[in-house]
């Protein structure tokens, strides 16, 4: 008995010792560019529609956005990667609802994005902002119905121009509708739930009372927004906590305050677990994993962003728009929860963007989609949403 417990203490010290002397070294030896094991190896990339991709290509190819060149060649962006990136000429852009404050706007700025030490050009882009912080659209004088796009930074079109951007593309090809860019960067459904049921619905009150079609465009970055896992409270993703916290009662998603605020003993531990070295490089995320109950709770957000919308803008049809390229890790199980509750789903995620853009999906250097994506991503908005006609 006592040389099994012996044989158990030393097992276990020798076990302590090979962890604390894994933690030194990765402490002293932790670099911002090392390569880190991927954070979604647990859900297998959804096979993507090569021929369907190559049919975009060749039928949009000739379109004004695929005369757009990255700035970076493929070693620049690999040395990017490694500097980092500056970003104090990156300028306001709308971001964290919750610290709204719309004396900022109107705004019109240039963003500017370049590497940490060489300043090299990533993107220079020109933002106007409207007085209510949505970025411009195209004003048409027929317009007898609304288009309102809800999500983040690719929505909103950080790193293209205004006339780059995907809602000003769809705006564009439908002149009988007013678009509304309603993007903010780092936005997600938490976001848009929030800002339909908050008293302070500013950036609505202009939008005229007819058909409205609602856009959620999304990604898979949209989760970990809604449930704010241990990954939050890394340095770099700091600001998510100031994002809307809803938790499920009875079926339904309930406003609970905001993550910085409401839930102070999880973020400490949270924090207390991001300070090692090995959780860092291994990506090591707490809860693991995404589980059914996670998408059965997206699910009611969904629906109750439906529900708020109706009672908004009254005669709303709520479309949930699977992104292009950035969503095909979470995309099945989320489209059929969507389904399951009767919620319209637009599935772009098996478009490989990589086929259908010539090589260029994002911006090298950056991540954002590229002009030519947002060129695509209008497309096929236009082409899958009903056509709606003048009563």
């Amino acid at each position: 008995m006592k040389n099994n417990l012996f044989a158990l203490l030393l097992g276990l010290a020798f076990s302590l010792l090979i962890l604390g002397t894994s933690e030194l070294f990765f402490q002293l030896n932790e670099k911002t560019y090392w390569i880190n094991p991927p954070m979604h190896s647990q859900y297998p990339p959804m096979q993507l529609d090569r021929e369907a991709s190559l049919k975009l290509y060749s039928l949009l190819n000739h379109g004004p956005a695929f005369h757009w060149k990255p700035t970076l060649s493929p070693e620049e962006v690999l040395s990017a990667s490694q500097e980092g990136i500056d970003q104090t000429e990156k300028g306001l852009i709308p971001c964290c609802l919750s610290k709204w404050d719309k004396s900022r706007f109107p705004i019109s700025i240039k963003s500017v994005l370049k590497t940490a030490k060489t300043h090299r050009l990533i993107y220079s882009a020109n933002y106007k902002i409207d007085s209510l912080g949505r970025r411009i659209t195209p004003n048409p004088r027929g317009a007898f119905y609304n288009i309102l796009m809800f999500g983040d930074s690719f929505t909103l079109g950080e790193g293209v121009n205004d006339k780059e951007s995907a809602p000003y593309q769809l705006g564009k090809r439908r002149p009988d509708s007013k678009v509304y860019n309603l993007g903010i960067a780092g936005g997600s459904s938490s976001e848009i739930l929030y800002e339909l049921i908050a008293s302070n619905k500013s950036r609505f009150q202009d939008i005229p009372h007819r058909k409205t079609l609602l856009i959620y465009s999304y990604m898979d970055d949209h989760l970990e927004r809604l449930f704010c896992r241990s990954l939050c409270l890394l340095k770099k993703n700091e600001w998510m906590l100031e994002k809307p916290y809803f938790a499920s009662e009875n079926g339904k998603p309930v406003f609970k305050g905001f993550f910085d605020q409401n839930r102070q003993i999880l973020n400490g531990f949270y924090k207390y677990w991001n300070q090692s070295a090995l959780v860092r490089f291994f990506n090591i995320i707490l809860p693991p994993r995404f589980e059914q109950k996670d998408f059965d709770f997206f699910a009611e957000v969904l629906k109750e962003i439906e529900t708020q919308s109706k009672n908004v803008f009254q005669d709303v049809d709520f479309y949930f728009v699977l992104y292009p390229g950035a969503s095909h890790f979470y995309g099945s199980e989320l489209k059929a929860v969507a389904l399951k509750n009767n919620i319209h789903v637009l599935d772009f995620s098996s478009i490989d963007t990589r086929l259908a853009t010539g090589g260029f999906p994002t911006i090298p250097g950056d991540g954002h989609p590229s002009p030519i994506t947002q060129y695509i991503f209008a497309y096929l908005l236009n082409k899958e949403l009903p056509v709606i006609r003048k009563k």
